[in-house]
C-alpha cells in the first residue's frame, strides 16, 4: 500500500544524559536572549554560536522525539478511558513547538526539562 505507518523514532547511539539535556535547554534561551537583546539575525551570529544553537537543539529535538511512543500510549488510553464516559469525547495532543519551549524556559528559569512535571507541561493533552 502507498500509505505506509510511520515508524517511531527510535534514539540511536547518540543518547544525551539528562544534564545535557537541561543545560541545552538553558544556553538555548541565553543564545537566542543573547541575539535578540542585540538585534542580531541570524547571519549576524559568531559562526560559533551558530553551532552551538544547532547542537542545543538537536539535543532537545531528540530528547522530545524519544518521548512521542510514550505520550501516544498515553494520549491512546486516556481516549479509551474518556469514551468510556462520553462517547463524543475529544482527545488532542501535540508536542510543543521548540521556540515555545525556549519561551516558557525563559518564563520559569528554575525548570528543567527532565523533570516529569516540567515535561508534561511542554506537552499537551487535552
Amino acid at each position: 500500500m502507498w500509505l505506509e505507518a510511520m515508524p517511531w523514532y527510535v534514539p540511536a547511539g547518540d543518547n544525551f544524559s539528562k544534564e545535557l539535556v537541561n543545560r541545552s535547554g538553558k544556553r538555548l534561551v541565553r543564545l537566542l536572549n543573547q541575539h535578540y537583546d542585540a538585534g542580531d539575525l541570524w547571519d549576524a551570529w559568531s559562526e560559533r554560536d551558530q553551532q552551538e544553537y544547532n547542537y542545543c537543539a538537536v539535543v532537545i529535538n531528540h530528547w522530545r522525539a524519544s518521548h512521542g511512543y510514550p505520550l501516544n500510549v498515553l494520549q491512546m488510553n486516556l481516549r479509551r478511558s474518556a469514551r468510556k464516559i462520553d462517547p463524543n469525547a475529544l482527545i488532542a495532543q501535540r508536542t510543543k513547538r521548540l521556540a515555545s519551549i525556549c519561551l516558557k524556559l525563559d518564563r520559569q528559569p528554575s525548570m528543567k526539562l527532565t523533570q516529569n512535571a516540567g515535561y508534561w507541561r511542554l506537552s499537551s493533552r487535552r
